[in-house]
Order: structure tokens, then sequence, then C-alpha cells
């Protein structure tokens, strides 16, 4: 790293920062947004499922993406597929714009 130019210099700095708040936002935000949901799915089987349709497919997306960002959060995968789990077990109803 010694032999970088400036510019190279730069732009490895301008990437590190990048790095630090991707995983800031996925080890950090993201994983209290999961932790959020499975807490609201909780409080009453209503609000759970009354949560589906705004929530279940980002949900959906976290559990199964290959991203190597989501890969290097450990506990990202683990909380994800809890979390759809939980959502999951406040189906009881889907309302009828959502079941095509």
């Amino acid at each position: 790293a010694t032999n970088l130019s400036p510019e190279e210099k730069k732009l490895l700095d301008k990437q590190t920062e990048e790095r630090k708040r991707l995983i800031g936002l996925l080890d950090g935000d993201f994983l209290r947004a999961l932790c959020a949901i499975r807490c609201l799915c909780l409080s009453d089987i209503e609000v759970g499922n009354k949560c589906l349709p705004t929530f279940s497919s980002t949900v959906i997306s976290a559990v199964v993406s290959e991203s190597d960002a989501f890969a290097s959060v450990a506990k990202l995968k683990t909380d994800s597929f809890e979390t759809l789990r939980t959502l999951a077990s406040c189906v009881y109803e889907i309302d009828e714009t959502h079941a095509a």
C-alpha cells in the first residue's frame, strides 16, 4: 500500500469509508429493524398479520440473498430467517389484494 499514488490512496480511503458505512447499516440498523419487526409481530397476532405485506418481501430477500455484504455479517442470515419464521407464524388471514 506504500507504493500507491495519491489518487489511489484517496480512492482506497473512500472505499474503506463506504465499506464501514455499509457494515454499520447491515450490522446495526438492519439487525435492529429485524428485531423491531419480530417485536411487532410477537406483540399481537393481528399486528403481525397486518405487517406481512409491508415487511415480508424485504425479509424474504434478506433470507435468500447471496450477497457478499450479507455473508460478511454472521448474525444477519440467522436473524433474517428468524424474522421470516416470526412473520410466518402471524399468518391467519391474507387480504385478497395480496393473495393473487
